[in-house]
């Protein structure tokens, strides 16, 4: 009864977090629960720990300096606990992670419940979101109207997502399935308006062909691209902001992407004045509430600092400054490395978690709050059952 439940949740898990029917926190939470009879083994927990000693130490690292910052936030007692919440968060999907060497045959339950997804988000498009209005009408008794954009959260999980979904069809040596299921991804991401899925898919396409290529010495190259990206993104953004021609550019991009730009301009300046350590944890949240900057396109009156800047380097810089953004970029190289030396997972996979990770990162610099519980439980969600597909059947390391 247990196995056929864990089956039934790795199943429908990407139909939930696709739809956004339920938040990716509390299927967290449901995975903690049904793994708990491997996440009492302390023994397990810790030799696993000193495994990973540089990514324990920089995570910890970060995630402690996260809780200093919230000392001297704005508002500090709700800062304190959020930084609680995001730490708990982290530690419990950490120990989720090590939970995955349960050997179950699951391996096309997740492919399965994926293509499946992709069947219901297509019909929400013909059908101008015939589930989503009605689960909201009988199950909520509420009244929506639908709009694409509702399913852009599903779109980023799609978007990460179809690097686990592939696995089965590789290990199979079904290669132009794979690609079929990549291509229908791409339809799917594509029909609708989440312009961050857009780019993390093709940035993870981009890091899968580069792993591919380079094999054994990518995750050096990979590691030195992200160090690229946490440096030139607020560099790039600074020159974009300050070019003459950017009215040039705002004509061929999308206006989500326009409002980001003058966003990003007005949280680079509030960054110059505290550089080294930032406003604190979660200040974003809090700086919106008492910013009432805005500014008018058109007719349009926009806010020029949001809940979030929708940029993760920018975020970190805001709350937590330099000496945040350097604890956070050694936490991604350490987990870079830890996937390189994890001989668990099979050289033949590692391009897909390179590519899913890649994806993820993308998807951070262009979307959402980066400490969020659900986008945090989201990429734990995805990493465990890709180290589940990976590691079944003929790979159990």
């Amino acid at each position: 009864m247990y196995t056929l439940f864990i089956k039934f949740l790795i199943f429908i898990t990407p139909i939930l977090a696709s739809l956004a029917t339920l938040s990716s926190s509390a299927v967290f939470i449901i995975y903690l629960l049904s793994f708990s009879h491997r996440l009492v083994r302390i023994d397990e927990i810790f030799s696993s720990f000193k495994k990973s000693k540089l990514l324990v130490l920089s995570l910890f690292a970060f995630l402690s300096f996260c809780f200093l910052s919230a000392l001297y936030s704005l508002n500090y007692k709700n800062t304190l606990l959020e930084s609680l919440k995001v730490s708990v968060t982290v530690l419990c999907g950490f120990m989720l992670l090590f939970a995955s060497r349960s050997k179950l045959p699951v391996s096309k339950l997740f492919l399965s419940g994926y293509l499946v997804a992709l069947v219901f988000c297509y019909m929400e498009f013909i059908f101008n979101g015939m589930i989503i209005t009605n689960i909201n009408h009988y199950l909520l008794n509420k009244t929506i109207y639908f709009d694409p954009s509702y399913l852009n959260r599903g779109m980023t999980f799609i978007a990460i997502a179809a690097w686990v979904a592939i696995i089965p069809l590789i290990r199979s040596n079904r290669k132009i399935s794979s690609y079929y299921l990549l291509l229908l991804s791409f339809v799917i991401i594509f029909i609708y308006t989440s312009e961050s899925a857009k780019l993390g898919i093709i940035a993870g396409v981009t890091t899968y062909i580069l792993a591919k290529l380079f094999k054994h010495n990518f995750a050096s190259i990979f590691q030195v691209g992200i160090v690229g990206v946490y440096i030139f993104i607020p560099i790039a953004i600074y020159y974009l902001i300050y070019n003459p021609h950017v009215q040039t550019l705002f004509q061929h991009i999308p206006w989500s992407f326009e409002h980001r730009i003058y966003i990003w301009q007005n949280v680079l300046d509030l960054i110059s004045l505290r550089p080294l350590t930032g406003y604190g944890f979660n200040a974003a949240r809090i700086i919106s509430e008492l910013n009432l900057s805005s500014m008018m396109i058109g007719s349009t009156s926009i806010s020029l600092l949001p809940l979030h800047p929708h940029n993760g380097v920018i975020q970190i810089l805001l709350e937590l400054g330099v000496i945040g953004l350097v604890l956070n970029l050694t936490v991604w190289l350490s987990i870079i490395r830890t996937v390189s030396l994890t001989s668990s997972i099979g050289e033949d996979f590692k391009p897909f978690i390179y590519a899913l990770l890649a994806t993820y990162i993308t998807i951070s610099q262009s979307s959402f709050n980066i400490f969020m519980s659900w986008w945090l439980c989201l990429i734990f969600i995805i990493v465990f059952n890709f180290l589940i597909s990976s590691r079944a059947e003929g790979n159990k390391g």
